[in-house]
């Protein structure tokens, strides 16, 4: 496979052969150019690809893209001539993608502050969009900032409308802040206009960790049914419910379940550990346990 890759790559890079040594039109050989640099970057000669592309902006260097492509290709390797590239690009009046593009870098570095005054430049050049307040959603949780996150949230729902995961970023931000019956409506809403399993998984959790009334065990069993690779995610939900009640036999056995299910990357390892803390819970005399509040707080919340 990986051979018919290479072979495809270099197919193409020799039909750009008459483009590029051409004297063909300029936009034609330019757009050549900058795709035999892409290509060279995705058969991993980086170097050259770097070479080509710089070609590329000292001929263009009056316009934002060039830079904003070569930045690209320093990628996580050169994250400071990445930056640089990215700085010059915003000195050319770039399009908002590059805001973006560098949104992401600071993010990576750690540096949220720029990352979400990139946002807020590509919005002041653009306009609000669902997809740009949902970024500066996300980079104000990031900084833990849940309250400046939430209206955020709610712009971008009046945006979109039926975009389910504006509002479970919204119903988690509001569990963070304890605001429960919140958390518990906007996971709902999500439910309402999304008919992803996943999204429905994520309602029931609200559920169990505000304590909401509801057919939870059912449901969960459904899902598992429904959709046998969410099996082991319903499984562990169902053991974190039985645990919130007080059912520490009954959370030993799903959590037990959930681990050998294989289904999740992760999972067995996180059901592992809700096992054994609900095996020291059901192993106490039940003159002894504690109330199901104070072993959710052994447990550590609901993952």
């Amino acid at each position: 496979a990986a051979l018919s890759v290479l072979n495809r790559q270099l197919e193409a890079e020799a039909a750009l052969r008459p483009e590029l040594e051409g004297g063909g039109e300029e936009e034609p050989r330019l757009a050549a150019r900058v795709l035999s640099a892409l290509l060279a970057a995705s058969s991993g000669r980086r170097e050259e690809a770097i070479g080509k592309m710089s070609a590329v902006v000292a001929e263009r260097g009056q316009e934002a893209w060039p830079y904003a492509l070569r930045s690209r290709l320093y990628g996580g390797q050169d994250k400071a001539a990445c930056l640089r590239d990215l700085a010059a690009a915003v000195r050319r009046r770039p399009p908002v993608w590059v805001y973006l593009e560098r949104s992401r870098v600071h993010e990576e570095l750690g540096d949220l502050p720029r990352a979400l005054r990139d946002v807020e430049s590509a919005i002041a050049a653009q306009g609000p969009t669902a997809d740009l307040l949902m970024r500066k959603a996300h980079i104000q949780v990031c900084r833990r900032h849940y309250h400046l996150a939430v209206p955020a949230y709610t712009q971008a729902i009046s945006l979109r409308p039926g975009d389910a995961q504006a509002y479970l970023g919204r119903a988690m931000v509001h569990c963070i802040r304890n605001r429960l019956p919140e958390a518990v409506r906007d996971a709902a809403k999500a439910e309402a206009v999304s008919a992803d399993a996943v999204v429905a998984l994520e309602r029931i959790r609200m559920q169990i960790y505000a304590g909401a009334a509801g057919r939870i065990d059912s449901d969960l069993d459904g899902l598992g049914v429904k959709r046998p690779d969410l099996a082991g995610r319903a499984l562990f939900l169902k053991g974190c419910h039985a645990l919130k009640q007080g059912r520490y036999e009954d959370a030993v056995s799903c959590f037990e379940k959930a681990g050998g299910s294989g289904a999740e990357q992760g999972l067995d390892l996180k059901a592992g550990f809700h096992r054994a803390a609900a095996l020291c819970l059901a192993a106490a005399p039940k003159t002894e346990r504690p109330d199901p509040k104070t072993a959710r707080l052994v447990i550590c919340g609901l993952g």
